[in-house]
């Protein structure tokens, strides 16, 4: 399988806790750039590299506890109106915050932005350290 130039991504990262408890976040994309098609396991590296990167600027106010599985890459598929996995690739995220993280179910809000200043979007973030929260 391969993907088209201008498919919509669902790229879900996924984190586990130590107790086995799981988290996971949403980011839709549009792909574009290369020489399409776009294969299959370039997709999943671009993914990995994408969410690697963002989430490292994260780290330092998560709680160390927390950590990356997984990344799991679905394309949109426009026919049938659902979403077709792509595959799912293997995530090394390791958390260095200190101190208490919020309590399960709460997840710090994050308001992430790009160099685009027509595109950002808000984000929660679980594992959130308390003390990096702000007003």
């Amino acid at each position: 399988m391969s993907v088209a130039e201008d498919s919509v991504l669902k790229v879900v990262p996924t984190m586990v806790w130590g107790d086995g408890e799981v988290n996971q976040n949403v980011f839709n994309s549009l792909i574009s750039g290369g020489t399409p098609p776009y294969d299959d396991a370039d997709v999943l590296i671009d993914a990995l590299d994408w969410i690697g990167n963002m989430y490292t600027l994260l780290t330092g106010g998560m709680h160390p506890d927390l950590t990356g599985s997984h990344i799991t890459v679905y394309k949109h598929d426009p026919i049938g109106d659902d979403w077709d996995e792509v595959g799912q690739i293997n995530w090394e995220m390791t958390p260095s915050g200190t101190g208490d993280p919020l309590p399960r179910g709460v997840a710090g809000l994050i308001n992430a932005k790009t160099v685009d200043p027509d595109v950002n979007g808000k984000k929660y973030l679980p594992g959130t350290i308390e003390s990096r929260l702000t007003g």
